[in-house]
């Protein structure tokens, strides 16, 4: 059995986070899963329905039939992941056309005693709960060794507290999975991470106000119509007529996804607010932005400006989880008559009390000035 030494594994709650935390400790970097995700900025909102313009490219690979998709996250791992440019490491990605050519090339990183962040089709798992029920391409896990002689790789996922054993011919078929498509498809891709080799990288007390900064950006000044808060105002116009697009079976699925999206999912609950309210938090406890000898140290009045939006944010994730709530609630009572267990106003007005909080939110850290 081959292990990559000195790697440790440790449960999380998000994928891509958990998975660069796991990677980014052996590397060097003694980073908790909330600091992995505030500094990579991906924190967001989506809302990518099947009939709105410029969103019907999107339509297959993300919503599998459901009249809508929502999402906490406006971004994903890539190579310039922007935690690793924080921290001072480089990240390498690879593609590769076909299942047999990324596994030879990942045991020779496993081989060299570096482990590797895989993606992969959660169906394909077999020690997974959600094995063959459906396709997600795009779930992270660590692959940290492997067995020849029992033909088996070993990797790291977020729900677990040990490495896992897939037979390399699950993996393969997990790594080249398609479903999903361009955005959400496995695509045989990985990451190999490694400290720069000269050390440098900003100071973390500016490189945390890029994080946020970027996040202000993703929520209050998003690309696409479908991103950030103009969309979730979308989502929240959207619920009042949620009759007029789907009954029976499928709103019972509809409801029973969107709530998955907001608490279980992998988002660490209250699609990923939960996390970035702890990143804040750990912020404001870590000395190398707070202790004024450090370097580019945050002044009092940008540390009383988090201090100022944590219980705003605090009051947001409460009120994503009773909107989260209440669509659980009707799904259990109501089954496929899901529909008639909602007061559609009511629901409609707290999703655009979430969006406004949202933008004060936001638009008060925009004021943290780099």
């Amino acid at each position: 059995m081959t292990i990559v030494p000195n790697f440790t594994h440790e449960i999380g709650a998000h994928c891509e986070s958990a998975s660069l935390r796991d990677v980014l400790n052996w590397a060097g970097f003694p980073v908790s899963e909330p600091l992995v995700f505030g500094l990579d900025a991906t924190l967001g909102f989506a809302f990518i329905d099947n009939i709105a313009a410029g969103t019907q490219g999107m339509a297959q690979d993300f919503l599998g039939g459901m009249p809508f998709f929502v999402g906490g996250k406006q971004g994903t791992i890539t190579k310039n992941s922007l935690v690793c440019r924080v921290l001072g490491a480089i990240i390498d990605e690879q593609t590769f056309a076909s299942a047999d050519k990324a596994w030879a090339a990942a045991r020779n990183y496993i081989d060299a005693g570096q482990p590797l962040i895989i993606c992969v089709d959660m169906y394909y798992l077999p020690y997974h709960s959600t094995f063959h029920q459906f396709h997600f391409g795009r779930h992270a896990v660590a692959l940290a060794g492997y067995d020849a002689s029992r033909d088996v790789a070993l990797v790291g996922d977020v729900e677990f507290a040990d490495l896992q054993e897939v037979p390399v011919e699950d993996l393969k078929r997990a790594r080249g999975s398609t479903f999903g498509g361009k955005y959400m498809g496995a695509h045989n891709t990985q990451f190999a991470i490694q400290a720069r080799p000269d050390g440098k990288h900003p100071p973390i007390a500016a490189g945390a106000k890029l994080a946020i900064q970027q996040e202000v950006k993703n929520m209050l000044a998003a690309s696409m119509s479908h991103e950030g808060v103009p969309a979730l105002r979308k989502f929240a116009a959207s619920i009042r007529h949620w009759p007029e697009r789907m009954e029976g079976k499928m709103a019972k699925n509809t409801l029973s996804q969107v709530y998955g999206y907001i608490e279980e999912y992998g988002t660490g609950g209250a699609i990923f607010r939960k996390l970035y309210l702890a990143f804040l938090e750990e912020l404001l406890g870590n000395p190398d932005i707070v202790d004024s000898s450090a370097p580019r140290a945050w002044l009092p009045a940008d540390i009383a400006l988090v201090e100022e939006v944590l219980p705003i944010l605090s009051q947001d994730i409460d009120a994503w989880g009773s909107l989260g709530g209440q669509l659980k609630s009707a799904v259990d009572e109501g089954g496929e008559d899901c529909m008639s267990y909602l007061d559609l106003e009511q629901l409609a007005a707290e999703a655009e009390s979430i969006a406004a909080r949202e933008q004060e939110i936001f638009t008060r850290l925009s004021r943290l000035k780099i």
